[in-house]
Parts: C-alpha cells; structure tokens; sequence
C-alpha cells in the first residue's frame, strides 16, 4: 500500500475535499491535493472540526463565526469565510463558544 505523508497540523488551515481527493490548505497559502477521502484525512487529524460536506478547519486558526440565519452561518478562518452546514451549525457554534471561552495560550 502507497503512504500517504500528511503536512504537519500546525501548518494546515483548513481541509476542502472534492469527491476522493483533499486539497490541505497551508498557512502559507499553497494547496496540496491528497488522494484521500475528507473523511479518511479527519482521522490524521482528528482537532479538525467538521464544518460542512467539503470542509474541516484547525480550530487554531479561528478568528470569529457568524450566523447569517436560524439555518446558516460562517466561520472565519485565514481571511476567509466558509460556510457551515445546517446540520452541524448548531454542534459547530458549540464548539466554537467552547473554544472561544478557553483562556489564550
């Protein structure tokens, strides 16, 4: 079986997954592409939190979240918004107030 080698966490942002593949979005703005599932990369990195169908983010790297209605939101991330699925918005906005009222590092 092929490895795979997976950036280190603190350099990733976020995770966008496209069918079988994974883009890794870096901290320095390059991209790889992995040829693995967004759902078999959440298990290298398992401090991801699964935002939507096609994203997870480092929650290191969280600067804020918003809700746009009952049934949307977006989180902030590496000057960026993504968007947050219906059905994990209220388990993200969770996490997120969880994260927020942790004292800084």
């Amino acid at each position: 079986m092929k490895r795979v080698l997976y950036p280190i966490p603190d350099s990733v942002t976020y995770l966008s997954g496209e069918g079988n593949y994974t883009y890794c979005h870096l901290l320095d703005g390059k991209k790889l592409l992995l040829s693995r599932t967004l759902s078999n990369c959440l298990e290298h990195y398992p401090d991801f939190i699964r935002i939507h169908r096609t994203y997870a983010i480092n929650p290191n790297f969280l600067d804020g979240s918003r809700r746009l209605s009952a049934a949307a939101g977006e989180v902030h991330l590496a000057g960026l918004w993504l968007p947050v699925g219906r059905r994990r918005l209220s388990l993200v906005f969770k996490h997120v107030k969880q994260l927020s009222a942790l004292p800084d590092k």
